[in-house]
Formats: structure tokens, C-alpha cells, sequence
């Protein structure tokens, strides 16, 4: 039997060893992880749209990443009529970590580079709608599990959003994580490297 740690991880990762950035890095960033593979883990379009809104407003540049045609039009859409959002060109795995590794702060939906966000030692709000935090959350240094609250909805479990109700945009569990709330708090992790 496995005592559980107290301590956060160390996933032993040498960020000397990434390569240089495929693209010239502002000072400070935000990268927003809109890309996941189950519909039910995505965050309504109309919620990111908000939300960096919100994050540029604060002068700070978002950066979005995608890794096939569905997530660069998102993408494409999420930037539109915002200078200070960039869709960065299709790039590697080692090229998404060095860009991660230096981001103030990060937003993610339940996927794998939330999890190497955390793994790289940046503060990350996780947002769960269909899965568990407690299962699959992000760990580390700085992470903030923000988990959908729908009464005998969420967890779910489900690719899929069975949510009768059609006047909400599904996935309608994220209604209990609106942009206000994350924003609430990613402030302070902005603040924390100034």
C-alpha cells in the first residue's frame, strides 16, 4: 500500500532542453487550451469568446493553439477582431511545451497539454464539465480545478452532452464555470508574476 504524496510533483522536465519558439513571444501571455476530444469537454465557443475578451482587456496577449481543422477555424473565430490574440502556427508537441513554459498563465479544458502545462510548472485553471477533476485533473504547482456543478449531470462521464433542455448551448453543465467565475481566478495568477 502507497502513501499519497503531500507535496506537488516534479516531473523532472528540462525546459533548457526545448527548442527555441517557432514564434516571436510577447513578454507575458495567456494560452487558452480550447482543443479536447470528447464534444462534452468542450467550453461553448461563446464562453471563450467572453473570456478573452476579458483576459485582453487586462493588455494581456492570448495564444491559441490547434491541431487539425476544427480547432484552427475555433481558433480562427476565438481571434477575430482582437490584436492581441494569435493563433500560432501548427507546430510540434516540443514547440507547444517551450511556448507553454513560459506562459503566465494557462486555461484548459480537460486535455492532455493541461496536463503538460501543470507538468511544466505553470499556474492552469482546469475546466470540467463531463469529467472529474478528482480523476483526471491536472497536478502541480498553481492549479486550479474549476469543476461544472450540475446536479445529477456532472460528472457525466459522457463524449457526448444528453442535456434535454435545448435553450442552453451545450455542453450546459460549463453554465456553473461562466468566463466571470474563471476570471475570478486567473486574475491572480497574472498577478503573481508581474
Amino acid at each position: 500500500h502507497y502513501h499519497q504524496p503531500s507535496t506537488a510533483p516534479d516531473y523532472g522536465i528540462d525546459c533548457s532542453r526545448l527548442p527555441v519558439a517557432s514564434i516571436a513571444l510577447p513578454a507575458r501571455y495567456v494560452v487558452c487550451l480550447h482543443g479536447t476530444t470528447w464534444d462534452s469537454k468542450h467550453y461553448p465557443v461563446a464562453y471563450w469568446q467572453q473570456l478573452i475578451a476579458r483576459i485582453t482587456a487586462q493588455h494581456m496577449p492570448v495564444l491559441l493553439f490547434w491541431g487539425n481543422n476544427t480547432e484552427k477555424d475555433r481558433a480562427e473565430l476565438l481571434a477575430a477582431d482582437n490584436k492581441l490574440v494569435t493563433v500560432v502556427p501548427r507546430c510540434s508537441l516540443a514547440e507547444i511545451a517551450a511556448i507553454l513554459s513560459k506562459a503566465t498563465a494557462v486555461v484548459a479544458v480537460d486535455t492532455g497539454l493541461g496536463h503538460l502545462s501543470a507538468a511544466l510548472h505553470r499556474p492552469t485553471i482546469g475546466l470540467y464539465g463531463a469529467t472529474d477533476p478528482k480523476r483526471t485533473g491536472t497536478e502541480g504547482v498553481n492549479q486550479i480545478h474549476l469543476a461544472a456543478t450540475a446536479p445529477g449531470c456532472t460528472p457525466c462521464l459522457q463524449r457526448i452532452c444528453t442535456y434535454a433542455d435545448t435553450s442552453i448551448e451545450k455542453p450546459a453543465c460549463y453554465d456553473s464555470i461562466n468566463p466571470e467565475r474563471v476570471m475570478q481566478h486567473l486574475l491572480p495568477l497574472l498577478n503573481l508574476t508581474k
